[in-house]
């Protein structure tokens, strides 16, 4: 029986618009009145968050939210933000100038505020937030000269560049950072020794679940940590690497692929 759903954001639960369907929200919420908590596991910082968790009604049932890639776990039954590591200065700066020199869009954030670097011909960032600007006089942003709590690279190209750039970031950076493959079209550094996995394991340690009562939807290398450990459900538009590790593989994220697979092994409809 599922008591913890886990949920990776982008390419799982969002589709390729980056919204929630309307039978995705449903499915959920129907969950949640079994009894089963929802968890969020993302990298995606948990403060940019709140709005997609009161769409779903997490607050009332006590869900969870694993953010930027297991730095971060908020809890809303205790209303605790547990706090992790950072990306060290020296991992962004070495990122920036693989980015700067390629032309590939940096996003980046750190204590709740956003930065960017843009480059002079192509994607364009749109912040929701205040944000920092790229200074070209310090080769950082703009009132920032510490470590990051996130940071990470838009690419327009195919799956082939994709890798290409993930290794020559891995041989630059690694082991100061972990750098993940997010989707196609997404590079984020990741602290050393840090996982979406380490954000369950403490829901798991502080709650006493056992591992068959986690179930885990996703799509990304940042969730290998996961599909490794966790009973793990891998969608239709997953990494093949990613579904390799799967029990199983549910429909793509434009086809409502976690509604699916939380109709037939939750709702058993």
């Amino acid at each position: 029986m599922v008591k913890l759903l886990v949920l990776d954001l982008d390419g799982t639960l969002y589709n390729s618009k980056v919204e929630l369907s309307e039978g995705n929200r449903r499915a959920l919420l129907a969950a949640q009145e079994k009894g089963v908590r929802v968890a969020l596991a993302s990298g995606r910082a948990y403060y940019g968050l709140k709005e997609l968790c009161g769409v779903l009604d997490m607050p009332r049932h006590n869900g969870f939210v694993i953010g930027n890639n297991g730095q971060d776990l908020f809890d809303f039954r205790t209303g605790t933000l547990t706090k992790g590591a950072k990306v060290c200065r020296e991992a962004c700066l070495q990122m920036m100038a693989v980015a700067k020199r390629r032309g590939l869009e940096v996003f980046a954030h750190n204590n709740e505020v956003s930065a960017f670097y843009s480059p002079p011909h192509g994607r364009k960032a749109h912040p929701e937030r205040e944000s920092r600007r790229y200074d070209e006089a310090t080769g950082f942003f703009e009132g920032e000269d510490g470590d990051m709590d996130k940071i990470g690279i838009f690419i327009d190209g195919g799956e082939e560049e994709n890798y290409e750039i993930l290794r020559e970031l891995q041989g630059l950076i690694e082991p100061k950072a972990r750098c993940v493959l997010t989707n196609i079209g997404c590079i984020e550094l990741v602290p050393p020794g840090m996982d979406k996995v380490d954000g369950i394991d403490l829901i798991v340690e502080r709650y006493g679940l056992a591992r068959e009562e986690v179930l885990v939807i996703g799509d990304g290398q940042n969730d290998l940590g996961m599909a490794r450990k966790y009973p793990f459900v891998a969608m239709g538009n997953a990494l093949s690497e990613v579904k390799a590790a799967a029990i199983r593989e549910t429909l793509t994220n434009d086809e409502d692929g976690v509604a699916y697979e939380v109709r037939r092994t939750i709702l058993k409809e």
